[in-house]
């Protein structure tokens, strides 16, 4: 029976797609020439397991991860649907535990055996459990390292910014400014040592006034007593004597003397005629000045004033 090119076209393809669907799930870890059993485990938190991660146990994959949804109750439980081969004796009491399969975080089921002596069924439930890997102990230190090179690179973003030529000039200008200033304070402190440590320095001769003076202080107590004691007696007899009569008297005096001279500025008395009245002070003046030329002139010429002869003749 000749076959026309179509049923072969046909026949060709049909090979090449089941060699791909059967190539496919084999590099996923499932042979479709084998028969394999269903079983189920419950999980809080699955910590990134993925449908298709293997199922392993002691090292040997014997199945693959089908499906993972969440539980019908509600709960927020996951349920993990895995496929492991039917050849393979699982013990009843086993335990499916979610473990790191490599270092950059993939994950797995690992089948940890237990010692029943009876296998698992198809659509068994297992029991399940969570092991801390290395990265679930490492994540918090990769988390900051992360944080930390982003903070890093930024940090050296705004640093090339900062630092143009003229800011740079700056800093280094600031470099030298501490620099002499870290030199001036090697100076202060050396001048200081050197106070402090010479015998003739300033600060032990101002320490040896201070303990001679201290000493004399203190050799001359009796005396100075003495002279607190006197300046004390000499309060107590400024206390007690009759300041009050004294300066009620001074005030009194201060008063009527301030009454003398109110009436002297009205014009009151003689006094107050002679402050107050222009004219009269004038005429005292002039009064003053003709008294002063009489007596002058009787001083150069007293024959014109006094006239004195024993024979009573009138001298020309």
């Amino acid at each position: 029976m000749k076959l026309s090119n179509e049923v072969k076209t046909g026949i060709v393809v049909s090979i090449a797609i089941a060699s791909a669907i059967w190539g496919f799930n084999f590099l996923k870890g499932t042979d479709l020439f084998t028969t394999n059993k269903t079983c189920y485990a419950v999980y809080n938190n699955i910590d990134g397991l993925a449908a298709s991660n293997r199922v392993v146990m002691n090292g040997y994959a014997v199945g693959l991860v089908k499906k993972i949804r969440f539980a019908e109750d509600r709960s927020g439980k996951m349920v993990v649907t895995m496929q492991v081969k039917n050849d393979i004796f699982i013990p009843d009491n086993s335990v499916a535990q979610i473990v790191s399969s490599d270092f950059f975080g993939g994950k797995a089921i690992e089948i940890i055996m237990g010692n029943s002596p009876n296998s698992i069924n198809n659509k068994d439930t297992l029991r399940s459990d969570l092991k801390s890997g290395i990265e679930q102990q490492l994540g918090p230190i990769k988390d900051k390292t992360e944080r930390l090179i982003v903070s890093l690179d930024s940090l050296s973003q705004s640093l090339n910014l900062l630092l143009d030529d003229k800011n740079r000039k700056n800093l280094t200008a600031s470099f030298e400014n501490l620099s002499h200033l870290t030199a001036n304070l090697e100076r202060t402190t050396a001048s200081l040592d050197r106070m402090i440590t010479q015998p003739d320095g300033k600060l032990n001769r101002t320490i040896s006034n201070t303990e001679a003076v201290s000493s004399t202080l203190k050799d001359n107590q009796k005396k100075i007593g003495e002279i607190i004691s006197q300046t004390e007696q000499l309060t107590d007899s400024l206390a007690n004597a009759n300041l009050t009569s004294s300066i009620n008297n001074l005030n009194a005096s201060l008063a009527e003397l301030n009454e003398i001279l109110k009436k002297i500025n009205q014009g009151d008395g003689s006094a107050g005629l002679l402050v107050n009245d222009k004219q009269l002070y004038q005429k005292l003046t002039s009064a003053t000045d003709n008294l002063d030329k009489l007596l002058a002139d009787m001083k150069a010429n007293p024959k014109r004033y006094v006239h004195f002869s024993l024979f009573g003749k009138k001298q020309k």
